[in-house]
Order: structure tokens, then sequence, then C-alpha cells
């Protein structure tokens, strides 16, 4: 990345007496969005990307909707978009391909299913911003995702609510929000973790629990899966305050197909971080096996 050493020094002073900020996000778009590289701008517009979300949720809803300018893209150019969808064109690329993939979703939903539509919005948008190839972008997308998430979840509990309703993505966060029954969602435990235990989620502790149950003959899809849930608890003590029907590894334990391309870079990923494990201990068979289930 360049590095722009004029744009802290260019931003206006502020204090504590200020009322009113005077700096807006188009003022900073303005001035910083001529200076960047083509490869830094693509990441300025993911945070852009926000108030085409809402543009487009307007637009979606009424056409003559009236929208804000502060996006990447103006009414028409959405408009464009949302036609395009509807007649089946391929996809522009000038899109991100996330606003092509929830138009069709929203197309298809019924009238008491457009309450979901924001929600389906957000997902879609995470999973895309996160997925940008820029470690630093992406850490603070799936953290603003977590906090978004924690705090719907505590309006949720509070108003007696689904809270698996309103938390949206698939990151390790999201689902121990939706699943736990503990008064901190479980989440001390990712808190109080050194980093580099960080990288033992429960995804992959399951995948490589579920492939040495197989290595043994035990055939999972014969097996309750409240009773292998309980066993993951057991060796890996993660939820344990939950009943094994609740946790996140009880979803994980029959493997789904990735759809998208993100979902597959994770599942690759999270394939060759176990099987190196199981190579390091001498499971060479095990390990070469886990790899030819990439997608």
């Amino acid at each position: 990345m360049t590095n722009y050493y004029c744009l802290v020094a260019g931003l206006p002073d502020l204090s504590l007496e200020d009322g009113k900020l005077n700096y807006t996000v188009a003022n900073f778009k303005s001035e910083i969005y001529s200076e960047l590289s083509e490869k830094d701008r693509k990441l300025i517009d993911l945070f852009y990307l926000k108030f085409d979300n809402a543009n487009l949720l307007k637009l979606l809803k009424d056409k003559e909707a009236t929208t804000d300018f502060e996006g990447n893209y103006s009414q028409n150019e959405l408009l464009a978009l949302i036609s395009s969808v509807r007649e089946g064109d391929a996809p522009d690329k000038r899109y991100p391909s996330y606003l092509y993939e929830f138009i069709t979703a929203y197309l298809a939903l019924s009238a008491e299913e457009l309450y979901r539509a924001e929600d389906m919005l957000s997902a879609c948008y995470y999973a895309y911003a996160m997925n940008c190839g820029n470690q630093f972008v992406s850490s603070w997308f799936e953290f603003n995702l977590n906090i978004n998430n924690i705090l719907a979840a505590l309006a949720a509990r509070k108003y007696k609510m689904d809270v698996s309703q309103v938390v949206v993505g698939k990151t390790d966060v999201s689902e121990m929000i939706r699943t736990s029954n503990a008064r901190d969602f479980g989440l001390s435990e990712i808190g109080n973790s050194p980093t580099r235990s960080r990288q033992f989620t429960t995804k992959r502790q399951t995948m490589a629990i579920v492939e040495l149950l197989s290595k043994l003959g035990i055939n999972t899809g014969n097996v309750d899966k409240t009773a292998i849930a309980g066993f993951i608890q057991f060796l890996t003590g993660k939820q344990s305050e939950s009943l094994p029907q609740n946790t996140t590894a009880y979803k994980l334990i029959e493997r789904k197909d990735p759809d998208s391309e993100k979902e597959k870079n994770s599942f690759n990923n999270d394939c060759d971080f176990v099987a190196s494990y199981f190579e390091s201990v001498g499971l060479i068979s095990l390990a070469d096996k886990i790899k030819r289930g990439k997608v």
C-alpha cells in the first residue's frame, strides 16, 4: 500500500468543544480519492458501499425514491443494475458481485419475507468486504460485524426476541452469539485466548474430530449428532455451558458444500490447516484425504 504522508496532516483539527463535525464522509472522499492508487481506491470504495446498500433497498421498494449521494453509484446506475438482474443479463464487473447475489435473492422473496432484506444485504456486504484481500481492512469489517451483532443480540435478549434471528454473517463469533446461552455469549473464551489459539476455530476442530472418528471406523452419519457434539465439547471445552444441540459444532458435523468464493477459500484454508497437524503427527493418509476433499 502507498504511504499517504499528507493524509493525517491534512485532516481538520478537532477539539472536545466542537459541537458538530463540519468534515463529512463526502469531504473526505473528494479530498483523498484523486491521490489514491487504483488498488487503494477499491479498498476505500468498500466503506462507501454501505450508502449504496441503503440506496439500493430504497429503490427496490420504490424506483422513484430519493437517494443519498455519498455512495459509489448514482441512482440511475443502481436502477440499471436492478433492471439488469430482473432481465437476467450477464453481471457487469463495475458492480460488486454481492449486489447481484442480493438482488437475485430479494426478487425471490415473498411479501411476508421482505423484512429479512436488510439483514440479507448486510450479510452479503460483510462477506464481500471481509474477502477483500487486505488483512487490515478485512479485520476491520469483521470487527465491525461482530460489534453490531453483539449490540443486536443484547437488544434481542432485552426484548425477549430470538437472538439467532437478528445475527448476520458466518464468522465464529456470529455462530457463538447465535447458539450460546451464556451471559457473555461465550465470547470470553475468545477474548482470553492468545492469538495463535484463535486459529483453532470450532470449524477446524470439528473437521479434525469428525475425520478422526471416521479413521476409527465410526460413520458419523449413523451416530446421534448430539452425542458427537457433546464429545466435541468435551475435547475442546468450547461452549461448554450450552446444550450440545445448541452448539456451533452441532451445525458443523454434517458438511455442507460452500457456495460463495469466500466460503470455498475459507474451507480450503481450513482443510490445509487441519491437514498440516495430521501430517505433523504422522497421519499422512488422513491428511491426504482432507486435502483431496478441497473444493
